[in-house]
């Protein structure tokens, strides 16, 4: 990616911060764009941060589930993550094989399209998951649509089981005072715009049956060779843990860990990565696999036939739902409101753009962003780019709205959460995130 950008002509200055071990979607370390107090969203928060507060044209964050979609709804900023295979991972260093992605995270949506159209791309050396992705770097507009209604003929739909923080009513009643007024702004301005916006019903990730890949529920038990149970697994961890064997994640882990001084960091880093997880996947049969793989296939086709059924172009959704809290503060209420299945796009491998529609301070002491997010089908990122550069041509004065000056008064005194600590609904990882969901069930 870095030779591609540097091909075109683009300084790298440096590298930006991301929560411990890419483990959780709040983000302590960089202080938000809007207000140094605030959380920035992770787990890439200083990519999240440092477009909007100018301290660069753009930037790249790294995505498993939700890391670069909530810093950029946290900061306001534009930012794109991609399919799963537009963009090469080759050098980033893996959570979860075939959830993994990289996509650009700027001021605009036009400057992150300049972005991807540059990273996108094939690289069958070092990322085969590249080789099935169409070829559509050249189709990423950076010009708006022309004419007073560019979006005549889009239907967008607001998906009403696309829970928030907890499931039962339609994301838009659990919208706090100033997202609630941004949101019914926004569809208003998409319809000026031409579109024909509509609620419509979605799939409830609730019922089990629905989501055949993403559900908690074990689909097999790995033995060990006395016959006990070594451990059970559900559909997410057969894919990921079999992808990770073939890449050597686990001994790749073990060596970086091997090279830390710091003892507690290197402790920290194996009780992610244990000796047992490479053991267990070579105990998973290749028909297990395969029916873990053809179990996304399943949902990817179940969620995709709704969009069909109601002749949905896209969708359009709050990734948050009220302001965040501070960075210092008690966990739970760094991000009081967010999509329950905030890592749903990444299950599907579908693609999903942030764009900031408003800013409010009702309840906080300074101005924060409010953020939308446009998200659809497998490789629809032409028209979720397209429609987001011709929202931003026409109601510019989001996007471009500067944060102040930060005043760094000295920071209150923080803890590094351990991973005990951080609940499943914050968590990057979507095997916890699973496995959260299970003990609820």
């Amino acid at each position: 990616m870095l030779a591609r950008l540097r091909a075109q002509g683009a300084i790298i200055i440096g590298h930006t911060i991301c929560s411990e071990l890419s483990t959780h979607t709040v983000g302590q370390f960089a202080g938000n764009a809007w207000d140094p107090t605030r959380t920035p969203g992770g787990s890439s928060q200083g990519s999240g941060v440092a477009p909007v507060a100018r301290l660069c044209a753009a930037a790249l964050g790294e995505e498993t589930a939700g890391s670069i979609i909530i810093p950029a709804a946290a900061n306001g900023a534009s930012a794109i993550k991609p399919s799963l295979g537009l963009v090469s991972g080759a050098g980033v260093m893996p959570l979860r094989s075939g959830w993994d992605v990289v996509g650009p995270m700027a001021r605009s949506i036009r400057d992150a399209s300049l972005i991807l159209s540059i990273i996108a791309g094939p690289d069958g050396e070092n990322d085969p998951q590249s080789l099935s992705a169409p070829s559509i770097g050249e189709q990423l507009c950076i010009t708006p649509t022309p004419g007073s209604v560019p979006l005549e003929g889009l239907t967008i739909g607001i998906p009403q089981t696309d829970w928030m923080s907890s499931p039962g009513q339609p994301p838009a009643q659990s919208y706090d005072q100033d997202y609630g007024a941004a949101f019914i702004r926004f569809k208003d301005q998409l319809v000026a715009l031409g579109a024909k916006v509509i609620d419509f019903p979605w799939l409830d990730a609730e019922i089990l049956e629905n989501i055949p890949y993403s559900s908690p529920e074990p689909i097999h038990d790995l033995l060990n060779s006395d016959g006990s149970i070594l451990m059970s697994v559900n559909a997410q961890a057969v894919t990921s843990y079999a992808n990770q064997l073939e890449t050597r994640h686990w001994s790749a882990v073990r060596d970086f860990a091997d090279l830390l001084e710091n003892q507690d960091h290197r402790d920290y880093l194996l009780q992610r990565h244990p000796e047992s997880f490479d053991q267990a996947a070579s105990l998973i049969p290749v028909g297990i696999r395969l029916e873990a793989e053809n179990r996304r296939r399943q949902q990817q086709g179940g969620f995709e036939k709704v969009l069909n059924d109601y002749q949905i172009d896209f969708m359009m959704v709050l990734p948050l739902g009220a302001h965040i809290g501070e960075r210092a503060g008690a966990l739970a209420k760094t991000l009081p409101v967010q999509r329950m299945y905030f890592d749903m796009p990444n299950a599907l491998a579908w693609p999903m753009l942030t764009l900031p529609i408003g800013h409010g301070a009702t309840g906080v002491p300074k101005q924060l962003p409010i953020t939308a997010a446009f998200w659809g089908r497998r490789f629809s990122e032409p028209m979720l780019v397209q429609a987001a550069i011709d929202f931003q041509t026409h109601y510019p004065e989001y996007h471009t709205k500067a944060p102040p000056d930060p005043d760094f008064a000295p920071a209150a005194a923080f803890h590094l959460w351990t991973l005990d600590e951080i609940p499943s609904q914050y968590s990057a990882d979507p095997l916890i995130i699973a496995e959260g969901r299970r003990k609820k069930s």
